[in-house]
């Protein structure tokens, strides 16, 4: 779609702050409205993230699913909401594969409220586009955005707070002023935590790691961060039958634990082997 000078989206005109006082914060406040309680909030940023392969994407589509069509995710309670999927990493034709079996999962039809674009190649921080996607959440009423995946809405580097800092800002602006949901898929460094900018974490509501447990076959999801609630460890076992996808919740299994240190030291020989020590 090719649009003219006149016909790009504006942004409108608001006043760059308001002054408030104690009688503002004295008044009575409405109660935060969970899109999935108690881990997602409307008006809110959120980073999922984990290993290529562990779950995150199809972790997410499951939720949409549940989301899009009023139905627990896992044990959380959710807000029936319409969802978009901005997908700039897995492509329209196996998305479309993926989402088709969530959907089904979750006994969907073709007139759940989800819509997703793929590829678009939206940069957060371009001066437009965030506009552009203010628009589109605008337009398809979607209280829950899933944006896949970090390092391709960027021209900067992640891991430079002064390049992701302006992304978060526009993400804030957006959640903000659409009062959606938003949650970011990222991926994880060598040594297991969230890969780039300390930035990340500090710009957010909530953010979960998520992990496939191959002795239990299980996805464990770990809230590293909630900043309106406790920190949680949950996990579920995927299924995959019949072009159907779906979750249900498990027990946590209690892994092995290891030290940051150890992580990395264990990520080093992961990717590089054993390395000889002196005598």
């Amino acid at each position: 779609l090719l649009l003219h000078p006149e016909e790009l989206p504006k942004e409108e005109i608001k006043p760059r702050y308001i002054i408030r006082t104690a009688a503002d914060a004295l008044k009575p406040q409405p109660p935060m409205e969970y899109i999935v309680s108690p881990l997602f909030v409307r008006h809110s940023v959120n980073v999922i993230y984990g290993n290529p392969g562990e779950g995150k994407t199809y972790s997410m589509l499951s939720m949409a699913s549940c989301v899009a069509n009023g139905k627990a995710w896992l044990n959380y309670q959710t807000t029936k909401t319409n969802v978009l999927i901005l997908d700039e990493e897995s492509g329209g034709v196996r998305l479309s594969r993926r989402l088709g079996e969530a959907l089904r999962g979750e006994n969907c039809d073709e007139t759940t409220p989800v819509f997703y674009i793929s590829l678009a190649n939206f940069k957060l921080d371009d001066d437009l586009d965030p506009i552009i996607v203010e628009n589109i959440i605008n337009d398809t009423q979607a209280g829950l955005v899933i944006i896949d995946a970090l390092s391709e809405i960027m021209d900067g580097d992640e891991n430079s707070k002064k390049d992701v800092q302006p992304v978060f800002n526009k993400l804030r602006t957006i959640a903000d002023n659409t009062g959606a949901a938003i949650v970011v898929i990222h991926h994880s460094n060598k040594q297991g935590g969230y890969r780039g900018s300390t930035a990340i974490k500090g710009n957010i509501e909530t953010m979960i790691q998520v992990e496939y447990q191959r002795n239990s076959k299980q996805f464990t999801f770990t809230s590293e961060k909630n900043r309106d609630g406790e920190k949680l460890e949950f996990a579920a076992v995927p299924y995959w039958e019949d072009d159907k996808f779906y979750l249900k919740p498990d027990k946590v299994e209690k892994q092995e634990f290891y030290s940051k240190a150890e992580r990395f030291v264990l990520g080093y020989l992961k990717e590089n082997g054993a390395s000889p020590i002196p005598s």
